[in-house]
């Protein structure tokens, strides 16, 4: 893969800034110290290392972007680095986002977007020419880390190791020497334990063995004893975050109520004589209503009454009406009544019928008595001459010379004379006084007597009903007068004029007073919010100082789980090396012979590229280095003494260091586009030697793309035709 281009936006001290870099000759970053070299180092390092949703108590995030946050208080940072790899355009970008997780973008021309640090790192695996441990250890280096080539981890070594194996081969070693080296190598690293079983060998008592001389054995009984102290670590800061996010929960709680507290102070402290204003004012508020809907009941039970006098008034009128004519009726019915009796006492007469006729012997005057009448009916017949004559009950003839009386036969005749007499008397007398003429001419009255009866009583049920209603309006009144202790209806407008300027006037010092805030009905709402809040805020604080005592009485781990885990994981590399080592030897062990005669010495070209290196740099032939498979033991010089590399100065270390590097570096990115950064690999090289260095590095970058960051113009101008790249 080639860089093509690195853009900060931003990064540290960085801003918007991109660097367009080159194939064929040294990229050089060059500016002042704190100009913001190492700051494109750890944003290149961090675009293709360090995921954007990494823990924040991560070292690598600590070490490599945390620091790199702009000091303006923003809370993210970004990189994007444009890159080719075999022809095709990518383009990477990470966001860190320092209060939330970040964002991981991979864009390519055959590719499309993947979004997502697991699935950028998986493609990434494919793209980059090595592993993450083969950068941090030779591929990307710091100024003050160049030396670190030295002490490579387990994945670093392994990876050189198959580079190594898969490009030399070995001979020359008899297989006697050589099984005895694997068989002593095999004990110090199978000691103790089962391959068969791929697990630890335990004493006849079942317990492990205390004291052993393999490696494979002791890293899985440390990996297993950490793991368990890792689960109890988890636990505590498992406990321990709970309560961190108790205390922040409780703290924004803190921060959310006493804002609210603190902005709405003068609105309280007012709200309790607000609180009684606005109770006067809808306690004044009901009276005023009280006193219209009392006016106005009062008017309607004055007209109601006035409508309902005057009803009474033509009620009683028209009763008056009906009651004269039913004296009429009973004055007639009374008349009536006497004319029935007469009726049937004449009856007794007309029962007794009397008829004959009277014969004239010669002229004659008489006069004649019929019924009961006291007028008598005068008669003169001539000889001869028949007069009939019809009576009922009596007949009375009287003449000069006789009086003949003639009765009918029945009972006492006399009697009923009288009482017809009698009769007759009364009603004439009760005509006169009643001013009726008669005899009577209307039929009988009963009926018209019974219906007037029916009109009069409902007549009465009516004035009896208004005088209820009437009555009632007035008990409305009163009781209006007593609920105001008013005696007329004008004082009741009175009091309503007066009760509003009151309201009014309480309304004008509410206005006077601070607000309640938005969002509450009443003061009593806001009140109850605010004495809640109060109530609230001491439990808050009371249950923050149990937090606090808690945590101060928990266990502190002595390291972190990250970092516990970290060692698991260290130890797992140790340990899976040293069981690969070990079933390595278990197999040499077997295949000794054959071996020997495929094998190769798989570190010889690699020591002979670092001394063809050391002496491109030093101008001096005879140097030869002292190797442990790939680790670097010692310097011999051509006088004939040998420096072990503890021994070497800070110089020397840097040039075979670099050397070191250089053929490394050959070896991870041949047959790839990769790419080499160093910081300054110059500083501690004396003057003499640095453009030999120089063009060495020079060397490599005509066929690998190489990045150098440096302070120092000079350094720079030892790069022929060098990519200059000012910070």
């Amino acid at each position: 893969m080639r860089i093509k281009e690195i853009s900060l936006e931003p990064f540290g001290n960085l801003n918007k800034n991109t660097f367009d870099l080159e194939k064929g000759t040294p990229n050089i970053f060059l500016g002042d110290t704190g100009a913001g070299k190492t700051t494109v180092f750890d944003a290149l390092y961090g675009v293709f290392f360090i995921d954007s949703g990494v823990s924040k108590a991560n070292r690598e995030y600590k070490k490599h972007i945390k620091k790199r946050f702009p000091l303006d208080g923003s809370n993210v940072v970004n990189v994007r680095v444009k890159f080719e790899h075999e022809g095709n355009g990518f383009e990477i970008e990470k966001k860190w986002n320092e209060s939330k997780k970040g964002i991981t973008v991979l864009k390519g021309d055959s590719l499309g977007t993947i979004e997502g640090d697991k699935d950028v790192n998986k493609k990434l695996q494919e793209i980059l020419p090595s592993n993450k441990g083969t950068f941090k250890n030779v591929l990307m280096a710091y100024q003050t880390k160049i030396q670190d080539v030295f002490e490579m981890d387990t994945d670093t070594q392994t990876e050189l190791d198959k580079l190594l194996r898969e490009s030399i081969k070995s001979d020359g070693i008899s297989p006697q020497e050589f099984l005895i080296k694997v068989e002593k190598e095999l004990e110090v690293y199978g000691d103790k334990w089962d391959f068969d079983r791929e697990r630890p060998e335990f004493t006849s008592t079942g317990n492990r063995y205390k004291g052993s001389k393999g490696e494979i054995h002791d890293l899985y009984w440390e990996m297993e004893d950490q793991k368990r102290g890792l689960d109890e670590i988890e636990r505590l800061e498992t406990a321990t975050a709970e309560i961190n996010e108790q205390m922040d929960d409780i703290t924004n709680e803190l921060k959310c109520i006493g804002s609210f507290l603190d902005d709405h102070r003068k609105a309280y402290q007012d709200s309790d004589k607000r609180k009684d204003i606005e109770f006067d004012i809808k306690d004044k508020e009901r009276d005023y209503d009280s006193c219209e809907d009392d006016f106005e009941r009062w008017d309607e039970a004055e007209k109601n009454i006035s409508q309902l006098e005057g009803r009474v008034e033509v009620l009683e009128d028209n009763l008056s009406n009906k009651q004269e004519k039913k004296a009429e009726l009973d004055r007639f019915s009374e008349l009536y009544e006497l004319s029935k009796k007469i009726d049937i006492e004449e009856g007794k007469l007309e029962a007794g019928e009397l008829e004959g006729n009277i014969l004239g012997k010669e002229k004659t005057s008489f006069e004649v008595y019929k019924d009961t009448s006291s007028d008598p009916e005068g008669f003169t017949l001539a000889q001869d001459e028949v007069k009939e004559v019809k009576a009922k009950g009596i007949l009375q003839i009287h003449t000069d010379r006789f009086h003949i009386d003639i009765h009918s036969g029945m009972g006492d005749f006399e009697q009923v004379l009288e009482n017809v007499e009698v009769l007759k008397d009364h009603q004439k007398e009760k005509a006169d006084e009643y001013g009726i003429t008669l005899p009577l001419q209307e039929r009988d009255p009963a009926k018209k007597l019974e219906d007037i009866k029916e009109e009069i009583s409902a007549i009465k049920g009516e004035i009896k009903d208004a005088h209820k209603d009437i009555e009632h309006y007035e008990e409305t009144i009163s009781e209006i007068k007593n609920n105001h202790e008013i005696s007329s209806k004008s004082e009741i407008s009175e009091k309503r004029i007066e009760l509003k300027k009151e309201i009014g006037s309480l309304k004008e010092k509410l206005r006077t007073m601070a607000d309640i805030p938005e969002g509450f009905e009443d003061t009593s709402e806001f009140r109850e919010r605010y004495e809640e809040y109060r109530g609230r805020k001491e439990h808050i604080l009371n249950e923050k100082s149990k937090l606090l005592e808690k945590l101060n009485q928990m266990e502190t781990p002595s390291s972190s789980s990250q970092e516990l885990q970290e060692s698991i994981e260290e130890l797992d590399k140790r340990f899976q090396r040293a069981l690969k080592i070990g079933k390595a030897y278990l197999l040499l062990k077997d295949r000794t012979q054959e071996l020997m005669e495929d094998g190769s010495m798989i570190y010889g070209e690699l020591k002979g590229n670092i001394e063809r290196h050391l002496k491109s740099i030093l101008n001096i032939d005879g140097f030869e280095i002292q190797m442990d498979e790939v680790v670097l033991q010692g310097l011999d010089h051509p006088e004939g003494y040998t420096i072990p590399r503890s021994s070497l100065s800070t110089g020397q270390k840097d040039i075979v260091a670099l050397a070191l590097r250089l053929a490394m570096a050959e070896y991870y990115l041949q047959g790839t586009d990769g790419f080499i950064a160093m910081d300054d690999p110059l500083v501690n090289i004396d003057p003499g030697k640095r453009k030999a260095a120089a063009d060495t590095i020079q060397e490599l970058s005509e066929g690998k793309q190489v990045l150098i960051m440096t302070c120092d113009p000079a350094h720079a101008e030892l790069f022929e035709d060098a990519n200059v790249i000012e910070v």
